[in-house]
């Protein structure tokens, strides 16, 4: 894909989001799901996708003992973390997974919009679809994905 990332390999996402976001994160955990990926997420992620029928695997969270987020990015099977952080998690868990993911090569997307571009991208590059993704709808600016087969 024109970013340079090299997706799915494994087809698995760790997702963790803020209770503000999850309704809106709901549609695109469906549209990971329905590609096929596994979905791991932490306590109140997990809850509320199983709530609505998304499929998800529990992966605590960094403090804990076993399962955690880094004992996952460890096994190098993991493709993406979708880390929706609160304004003041900057120097908690959120903060942590995310230098943890970079650290270890991990693509994370923070933003909902990102992560929906790039489940759409996915699925029109495995449809041999090109097509245009309004990735900033405030600004009506248009970026053209191209799928390179």
């Amino acid at each position: 894909m024109g970013t340079g990332l090299d997706l799915p390999k494994h087809k698995k996402v760790i997702c963790t989001v803020k209770d503000s976001a999850k309704e809106e994160f709901l549609p695109i955990a469906k549209e990971y799901h329905d590609f096929g990926y596994d979905l791991y997420a932490t306590q109140g992620t997990y809850d509320f996708l199983q709530s609505h029928g998304i499929p998800a695997r529990l992966v605590n969270r960094i403090n804990d003992k076993e399962n955690t987020i880094f004992d996952l990015i460890l096994t190098e099977t993991v493709d993406l973390v979708i880390d929706i952080p609160t304004r003041n998690n900057n120097l908690k868990d959120g903060f942590l997974i995310r230098r943890f993911a970079v650290e270890a090569g991990v693509p994370i997307y923070t933003s909902l919009d990102t992560a929906r571009a790039l489940i759409h991208a996915l699925e029109a590059k495995h449809d041999n679809k090109i097509s245009l993704v309004d990735t900033s709808p405030s600004c009506k600016k248009f970026i053209t994905l191209y799928s390179i087969v």
